[in-house]
């Protein structure tokens, strides 16, 4: 793909540059690579995210602000659960 764009690049009139390091991040910008919300409670979406953010970037530690406002028992419950899994509670 490098030689078709430097090849278009090549036929332009006007100087133009373009970056050779593209990451997997600036693609998923570029294509606008978004998760799809509909019909999704936000429990889901919140269990979702800490297993995205601890796979894929490590995070170990989340801090959530007056959950128990959003969750119910139940919910409360299993989130709890859910995070002694990796530390072996």
């Amino acid at each position: 793909m490098e030689k078709e764009l430097q090849y278009f690049l090549d036929t332009m009139d006007d100087r133009i540059s373009y970056a050779d390091n593209i990451t997997i991040k600036d693609f998923l910008k570029l294509m606008k690579v978004r998760f799809q919300e509909e019909g999704v409670h936000f429990f889901e979406k919140l269990l979702d995210f800490i297993l995205l953010e601890h796979q894929i970037l490590k995070v170990r530690l989340f801090v959530l602000v007056n959950i128990k406002g959003y969750l119910n028992l139940e919910q409360l419950h299993f989130l709890y659960q859910q995070s002694c899994y990796d530390k072996s509670c």
